[in-house]
């Protein structure tokens, strides 16, 4: 059977089987990422999303806080499993 008679089901079997993964550079994968995890972040703690450190030595250094950072830490999880899992893209191996 040729490919252009499959049904819709066997369509999506045959993409997911054939699809080849894309790699692409660490640190653009990584910063790809971080912007994705950084809007969302802001998008849902708006002005609660950064404030000054507190610890000895960082005074006055900006900085997500500890609860933004949180979700931060998730979302990029989650962004990087999207990209992966949907998209098929890698960042190239170390």
């Amino acid at each position: 059977m040729s490919k252009d008679n499959l049904s819709h089901e066997q369509w999506l079997r045959y993409i997911k089987k054939e699809r080849t993964k894309i790699y692409m550079d660490r640190s653009t994968f990584m910063e790809i990422v971080d912007e994705f995890a950084t809007q969302i972040t802001e998008m849902n703690y708006g002005a609660d999303t950064y404030g000054e450190s507190s610890e000895v030595g960082q005074e006055g250094v900006v900085m997500f806080t500890e609860e933004a950072q949180d979700y931060y830490n998730e979302m990029y999880g989650e962004y990087e499993d999207l990209l992966n899992k949907l998209g098929n893209i890698y960042p190239n191996k170390i």
